[in-house]
Parts: C-alpha cells; sequence; structure tokens
C-alpha cells in the first residue's frame, strides 16, 4: 500500500509540473465594451469596432504585430521578394491547427480568405486595402475573373503578385480582411459562415466560445491550439455591446467594465475613478460646402468670418485644432503625414474681408434663410463649434443660417442629393492612412478623382487648393479616446485606437 501510494503522489506530482508547464497566462478576464454592433464573425466582413476587435484578435495573418506595433512574422516562417518588388512568396508554418484542434491550417486557407475578400460579391468592407494585388481592384468592381487575382497557393507556400510596389502589403497582410478561411468549413456552414460561435473557427490567439445575442455578449478565450509566439497573457474577453456613451461611463462607475472607448467629455470624471486614457487624433471634423452650392466668393466670405480663436477657446481638454484637412495621426510611406508636408494655412477671420468677397450678394434670391449648417450627431462639441460658426455669419455678416444634428449616413446622402449646402463632415482613414482619408472626401463628393498614386506633397496641393477656394474648413479634431482601470497592465492598440490587442494586455 505504502509503494502504491508513493507511486500515485508521483503521478500527481508529474501531472501538476506538466500543467504549471504548460499554463503560461493568468486565469484573468477583461471585461470590454462598445457601443456598435455584431452581424458577424467572420474577418472578411468585419466592420464595427466590435467586429473589428473580434477578428484582429481571433484570427492570425501571414504576418501580425508585436507589442511594439512593429510588423512580425505570423503564420509565415519566412518570406522572399522579387528584385523589383513585385513578386513575394510567403512560407506557412506546417504546424498551424484551427481552434478545432484537428485541422490544419495551409497556405490555401490565405488564398482562399484573400480570394473571397477581393470577390465583389462578398462586399468586404476592406476589400480596397488589397488593391495594390494584381488584378484585384478590377476583379472587386466586377470587371475581371476572380482565377485572374495574383495570389496562388502551392503547397505551403504562398505567392502574391503586385499591380506596383507597395509599403504596405506586409500591413494589410496583418488585417482581419487578409485572415485565413478553411475553405472545406465555410462551405459546410451553407451560407451562414460567422454568423455565430458554432459557425467559425479561428487561428489566433483566442477563439469565439459564446455569443449571447439576449445580452448582448461574446466570450473569447484563450487558444490553446495556437502556437504561434504571440500567445495570450489571460485567460478570456467578455464583450459586452453597450448602448451609448453614458452607458460605458456608468459600467466604469460600478466597476464592471476594464477597457472601453468613451467620449473625451467623460475623461475628467473617469480620472477620478483611477481610470487612465489614451487618446488617437485620426478624426478631423471639417466646414465643406459644395462648390455648385455658392459662388466662390460666398463660400469664401462664409470662411473668412469664422473666428478661430473663439472656436480654440471652446475646444479644449482632450480636443485639438486640427493643422488641416488630413488628421494629425494619418501615416504616408509609414511617416507622419503632418509632420512630412506641414500645416495647411486657413482664412485669417476677417470681418471686412469677408463682406468685400460678399460684395453686392442677393442673399434673398438665394434663399440663404433656409439653408442650415448639418452636423454630425455624435459628439456635443460638434453642435458647440456648428452654434459657434453661425452666430458668427449673423453678428458679422447679417446671414441668418440655423444649424442642426444629424447622422454621418443622412449627411452624405444630402449631399450626394445636393438637398444640403453646408455641412460638417468627419474626415478619417482607413488603417489611419492618409490616402485613405481623402477617399473620405471622395465619398462626401468633395473630389471625384483618386489619390491611390499620389506622393505626399501632391495630397498636400489638394488640401490647400481645397481650402483657398473655400470648399473645406477644418474647425476640430476629435480624438478615439480608450479608458481603461487601474489594474490594467501592457494596453497596446492600433495607431488610430480601434483595435485593441488583448495578447499582452494584462490585469492585476
Amino acid at each position: 500500500m505504502k509503494k502504491l501510494f508513493c507511486i500515485l503522489l508521483l503521478i500527481v506530482m508529474c501531472l501538476g509540473l506538466v500543467s504549471c508547464g504548460e499554463k503560461d497566462y493568468s486565469d484573468k478576464t477583461v471585461y470590454y465594451s462598445v457601443t456598435d454592433g455584431i452581424n458577424s464573425f467572420d474577418p472578411q466582413l468585419a466592420k464595427t469596432n466590435a467586429e473589428i476587435n473580434i477578428a484582429s484578435n481571433c484570427f492570425e495573418g501571414l504576418t501580425t504585430k508585436d507589442k511594439d506595433g512593429k510588423i512580425v512574422l505570423g503564420c509565415a516562417s519566412s518570406y522572399t521578394v522579387s528584385d523589383d518588388k513585385l513578386t513575394y512568396k510567403f512560407s506557412v508554418k506546417d504546424d498551424l491547427l484551427w481552434s478545432d484542434g484537428e485541422t490544419k491550417l495551409k497556405a490555401k486557407d490565405f488564398e482562399f480568405g484573400i480570394k473571397r475578400a477581393v470577390k465583389k460579391s462578398t462586399n468586404a468592407p476592406f476589400a480596397s486595402l488589397l488593391y495594390c494585388i494584381k488584378n484585384a481592384e478590377k476583379i472587386n468592381k466586377g470587371k475581371m475573373s476572380l482565377s485572374s487575382l495574383g495570389v496562388k497557393a502551392d503547397k505551403n507556400t504562398l505567392t502574391i503578385q503586385l499591380e506596383k510596389p507597395s509599403e504596405y502589403l506586409l500591413e494589410f497582410l496583418s488585417q482581419p480582411v487578409c485572415a485565413p478561411c478553411n475553405e472545406e468549413f465555410f462551405n459546410e456552414t451553407i451560407g451562414k459562415y460567422g454568423l455565430d460561435n458554432k459557425k467559425i473557427i479561428t487561428n489566433g490567439a483566442f477563439y469565439i466560445t459564446s455569443f449571447d445575442q439576449k445580452e448582448n455578449t461574446v466570450s473569447i478565450y484563450n487558444n490553446q491550439n495556437y502556437s504561434g509566439k504571440q500567445k495570450a497573457k489571460i485567460k478570456s474577453v467578455t464583450i459586452n455591446l453597450k448602448k451609448d456613451y453614458k452607458d460605458i461611463y456608468k459600467s466604469f462607475e460600478n466597476k464592471d467594465i476594464d477597457v472601453a472607448p468613451i467620449e473625451c467629455s467623460y475623461i475628467k470624471s473617469l480620472k477620478n475613478y483611477g481610470n487612465k486614457t489614451k487618446l488617437y487624433y485620426n478624426t478631423n471634423y471639417c466646414l465643406y460646402i459644395p462648390k455648385s452650392a455658392f459662388s466662390a466668393g460666398l463660400r469664401k466670405g462664409l470662411f473668412t468670418s469664422i473666428d478661430e480663436d473663439s472656436i480654440e477657446n471652446n475646444i479644449s481638454d482632450s480636443y485639438l485644432s486640427p493643422k488641416g484637412i488630413v488628421p494629425l495621426n494619418n501615416t504616408f510611406d509609414n511617416k507622419n503625414y503632418r509632420d512630412t508636408v506641414g500645416v495647411v494655412s486657413l482664412s485669417k477671420y476677417d470681418k471686412k474681408k469677408a463682406l468685400k468677397l460678399l460684395g453686392d450678394y442677393d442673399l434673398a434670391s438665394q434663399k440663404l434663410s433656409e439653408v442650415k449648417l448639418v452636423y454630425p450627431d455624435t459628439d456635443e462639441k460638434l453642435k458647440l463649434i456648428s452654434n459657434l460658426i453661425v452666430q458668427g455669419w449673423q453678428k458679422d455678416l447679417n446671414i441668418y443660417i440655423n444649424s442642426e444634428p444629424s447622422s454621418e449616413y443622412d449627411i452624405k446622402e444630402g449631399l450626394k442629393n445636393k438637398e444640403i449646402k453646408i455641412a460638417v463632415i468627419p474626415v478619417s482613414g482607413k488603417g489611419n492612412l492618409a490616402t485613405e482619408s481623402f477617399l473620405t472626401l471622395k465619398d462626401y463628393g468633395v473630389i471625384n478623382y483618386s489619390v491611390k498614386n499620389f506622393n505626399a506633397n501632391k495630397l498636400l496641393k489638394v488640401e490647400k487648393s481645397l481650402a483657398k477656394n473655400g470648399v473645406i474648413y477644418p474647425i476640430i479634431a476629435i480624438p478615439n479616446a480608450i479608458s481603461y482601470a487601474k489594474d490594467i497592465n501592457n494596453l497596446v492598440t492600433s495607431l488610430d485606437g480601434v483595435t485593441i490587442d488583448f495578447r499582452f494586455i494584462t490585469k492585476d
């Protein structure tokens, strides 16, 4: 009996040692909240902040990012680049598994995932990021067959051919839009891929364990079948969908959540609870008057009567005066765009000059009294600044224009239908890229041409021209703000603050 007891004790001790050796993460759960919804767990369709965060943490691309935000190898063990920088060959690791613990991850999964993203019928919201790949843009616009895409898997090698050299390919390959997709599993879901946690398999540091639609809660757990280098430090993340920022604030107040995006107006109060905050200036709000709406003289006159000092005195704390149309944090060729090209000078406040620019303008015939300045209903500061602008026009120019809030979607549609003549519009780029911010201008009808082949100086010329001709006037930089509890450490995010990398986060 004594001998048997010793053997059993030895077995238990060995099992304990194995268990301790395998478990390299804490038992902590981080509670994260956002205000937008979840329509799908499909990484190619990820659009809302919640969807992007889940996809980014549950999938890993050929490349990924380390805790310092640098691009490193993910599912690829190595890659080569041709002399003309048009052909990339990635060797995919041969020991990778999907989260089901049985299915092997292969190069063809990346080929299928990228092809799904580019395919027109998929309607992937970030498909334009892949236009650097040969024929991707033409395929996405239905002008060429999917078979002509410059992506091909051969055994465990994925070859990607480009239209032209791209500085951003390795960055894009780390995004959810380029996540792998197992074609066999995809076909088995019969059109329901990603609609719930049972209709998705992942390959990243986390996997999706539950989705309670009634409680608006998603749970992701440490994926023990993940063999990559960037393993998660915590057991799980619970993602709760809140109604608005006020709801998020109350949750912080009750200590129900650890991390969440928050409106800047709550930052001071949350600091009293010990919360810390990170700010990301990747959105500028600009006053926009279409050329078709009014004459150049009237547009310039209205801009010249905007009192910058009055606005600046009312945007204290976390809000900043923008230095141009393109946001402060946007990059170009992996460098800060604003630091590279400098500031865009705007029309200085000058009442006399404004009146001279207006000249004998027939206000009555243009029915300016019926015109409204429409601003997004996303932040109270936009209401304040819009009111300051129209009050200045009334005082200095005797022009009576009212202001009213609206959704960004309705503003875009109103401008498109020429029902809105003066509006405040957001300028913000996908992936924090300056060229993508210019696509925002195209979406709102400000410009009608592509800037994808422009260099930084050409982009600056467009900014200056729009400001000089009385079309766009940047008024305020509103940051994305991430608030987090005092016991949260190693908060790593994307440059725009949209994505939180839960692999590195720890909780005391």
